[in-house]
């Protein structure tokens, strides 16, 4: 620990609170709430550190089950959405095309 300012300290370094973070939720029986950040950056590394600490290979399995679903719904949403968009931009020009 640093003292950053008078009664202010913080970890030398983000590994130590990602570690102390993936324990918790390890402990916690909570791994189903972490999946749910499998997908944003600043949580990778609680991620795969709490996915190496579980101790239990069906926890494991059913966390990585659950963070395959997150990615799963996160990408395709996204590629959906993009589709979409894609779609209407090519229906106006069509529109402005077409007169009837």
């Amino acid at each position: 620990m640093i003292e950053r300012s008078q009664k202010v300290w913080s970890f030398s370094h983000l590994t130590f609170q990602e570690y102390l973070v993936a324990k918790w939720f390890g402990k916690q029986s909570s791994l189903e709430n972490l999946a749910q950040h499998f997908v944003h950056k600043h949580w990778k590394e609680v991620c795969l550190l709490a996915s190496e600490i579980v101790d239990e290979p069906q926890k494991a399995g059913q966390f990585l089950r659950k963070s395959k679903e997150n990615i799963d719904i996160s990408f395709i949403g996204k590629h959906f959405n993009d589709f979409l968009e894609q779609l209407h931009q090519k229906v106006a020009k069509c529109s402005s095309i077409y007169t009837p």
